[in-house]
Order: C-alpha cells, then sequence, then structure tokens
C-alpha cells in the first residue's frame, strides 16, 4: 500500500521507492538507446493519467512534435513509424484518434527550447504553477545538454552544478 508519494504503475519500482515523492530529483541513467526517455515518458504519462497534476516536460534533445509521437505511440501501442507513416488500418486511426482526444485533455507542457538554463525552468514552472497547480511531475531530457550560467573548470563539475540546482528547484515547487 503506497500512500506516501505518485504511484508510477510499475510495481517494483513503486515498492523501493515508496512513489514518486515531491521533492524528489531522480536521474534515469544509462548507455544510448536503452530507453531512458521512453521510461521516463511512460512514468510521466501514467502519473498524469492517475493524479491529473501538471507534467512538464522539458526536452532538450527532441521536437515537441516527437514528444507527442512518443505519447501517442505509447498509448495507442502502435509503431512510432507507422504513426509517422499515416500507414494505418481503421481500428489503428481510431486509436489513435481517442488518444489523441485523451492526451489533449491532460495538463501536458511540452518545452523544446534546447538552450533552456535552470532560471529559464523556474520561470516556465511559476507560470505554469501559478494557476492553481499546487503540484507537478517534472521530466527533463536530457541532463548532458544543459548549459550552466557558470563558467566551471569541466563537464563534471557543470553537471554536479546542474543537479545540485536542480534538485533545489525540485524542493523549490515541491515537484
Amino acid at each position: 500500500n503506497i500512500d506516501s508519494g505518485f504511484i508510477t504503475s510499475f510495481k517494483d519500482l513503486d515498492s523501493i521507492l515508496q512513489g514518486i515523492q515531491k521533492s524528489d530529483l531522480i536521474i534515469v541513467a544509462g548507455r544510448p538507446s536503452m530507453g531512458k526517455t521512453a521510461f521516463s515518458l511512460n512514468i510521466g504519462n501514467n502519473i498524469v493519467k492517475k493524479y491529473k497534476i501538471p507534467l512538464v516536460i522539458f526536452s532538450l534533445e527532441m521536437s515537441r512534435q516527437q514528444v507527442i509521437y512518443r505519447f501517442l505511440a505509447n498509448n495507442t501501442k502502435i509503431n512510432a513509424s507507422r504513426l509517422k507513416s499515416g500507414k494505418m488500418t481503421l481500428s489503428e486511426w481510431e486509436k489513435l484518434s481517442e488518444s489523441m482526444k485523451d492526451i489533449s485533455e491532460l495538463p501536458i507542457f511540452i518545452d523544446d527550447d534546447p538552450n533552456l538554463t535552470i532560471n529559464d525552468m523556474r520561470s516556465r514552472l511559476r507560470k505554469i504553477l501559478n494557476n492553481d497547480a499546487k503540484e507537478a511531475v517534472v521530466i527533463i531530457d536530457y541532463l548532458q545538454l544543459m548549459k550552466s550560467t557558470l563558467k566551471l573548470d569541466n563537464r563534471v563539475q557543470e553537471i554536479s552544478y546542474i543537479t545540485r540546482n536542480l534538485k533545489i528547484l525540485a524542493k523549490e515547487f515541491k515537484i
């Protein structure tokens, strides 16, 4: 029985984390093409559907359209290349139409500015969370592309600075 955090619908993960907690910074790491983005979007999708809280996606790598394709492919179980080509069966078109309607009704915000800084994220979160939302889930894809406003000696220090400030952001907004 998990009642302290947002349930991701990944049973083992929920058991370990007791759900996603407010103010947590969770980093999903792995080699290229291992499904980090798909996994993160899946968690975000599950939470926004269950709790109807805002899901904010800062996508530094993919365009807004690519993120939407990922959501649609995940929700319909239709291959993304078939979605993009439009070569689908009638039942797939019906599933797609229903999924588009469902997604459009959810509080999902996608920001695909590739040059985002922590301060940019802070101001965008302020705007989103000012509108009655008291809590949200934020996905940043992906951390390595973020730029620091400080000039540091090396990339390791820069990533440390960025992650520390993301944790501060998570605590500040209870996201």
